[in-house]
């Protein structure tokens, strides 16, 4: 189901007059707790020892997100860390020290548990320069490959795809759209103009589960909207249809998981 047939659902369900943001906002919730406790995904990622021996982690990856270190041929779960002399400093910008004699080569790999990526949800009211075939944009969250809606100059332009993003310089970028998408609000000659506009980003993300268990959505915001709206009974009646679906995605996962006992993945990547 698309995240925003949820909301449209929600809408006709319990009427109100919550924002889409604070909407997408509770779908989030449902989705990083899918992602978190039922449908763990693992990345990785390989450091190199710094001029101290430390390790210092990427952006974006904290200590709580790493499940173990691959050193050569070992795999170290963080568990295991202090047995090897693993320390972790918060106060040096996510820093592992691993002491050289402890470990089997200088580059070590990290695995970390993937965390979910919030729905982007880009809206842009501002005077913008456009080319025939583009915008610039400072500090855009726009992505390659996002659908958006533009109103500028008193025309609308729709479902226009995001081509390429070249980076003009640390705060500027540029946004390419397909050629000619703006001709229309262009004169004769002109191949660059200053214009008020409105840019909204289409959201086009799913729910992390399928049906029918991505009626859980539903039934998670529907109860936000009741809650804050004072409406306790209807509330409960949605958190309880919410864990019930919960518990059945739950037993639906448990029985297509292989077990341990019954097999395992070899020479993986």
């Amino acid at each position: 189901m698309y995240i925003n047939d949820v909301l449209r659902t929600c809408d006709v369900l319990c009427p109100n007059e919550y924002s889409d943001e604070e909407k997408y906002m509770w779908c989030d919730e449902v989705s990083a707790m899918i992602m978190n406790e039922h449908l763990k995904t693992y990345d990785r990622v390989t450091l190199e020892a710094g001029e101290d021996g430390s390790y210092l982690l990427p952006e974006g990856i904290t200590f709580e997100m790493v499940d173990r270190v691959i050193d050569g041929a070992r795999e170290i779960d963080k568990r295991d860390f202090r047995s090897y002399g693993i320390e972790y400093y918060y106060g040096k910008c996510g820093r592992f020290l691993f002491p050289v004699r402890n470990r089997v080569r200088d580059s070590i790999d990290v695995v970390y548990l993937k965390k979910h990526e919030p729905i982007r949800s880009v809206m842009i009211n501002s005077t913008i320069r456009f080319k025939r075939n583009g915008f610039y944009m400072p500090n855009t969250k726009l992505i390659e490959g996002d659908i958006i809606t533009v109103e500028a100059d008193g025309r609308n332009f729709d479902d226009i795809p995001i081509l390429a993003i070249e980076a003009i310089d640390a705060d500027n970028g540029f946004i390419t759209v397909p050629d000619g998408t703006f001709d229309s609000v262009f004169s004769a000659g002109e191949t660059e103009k200053n214009i008020q506009c409105e840019i909204k980003r289409i959201i086009t993300d799913e729910t992390i589960c399928g049906a029918p268990y991505d009626r859980m959505y539903v039934d998670y915001v529907n109860a936000q909207i009741c809650y804050y709206q004072r409406d306790f009974d209807t509330y409960n009646q949605h958190m309880n249809l919410f864990n019930q679906r919960l518990e059945a995605y739950q037993a639906w996962l448990q029985q297509r998981r292989t077990q341990d006992k019954d097999g395992k993945m070899v020479n993986w990547i």
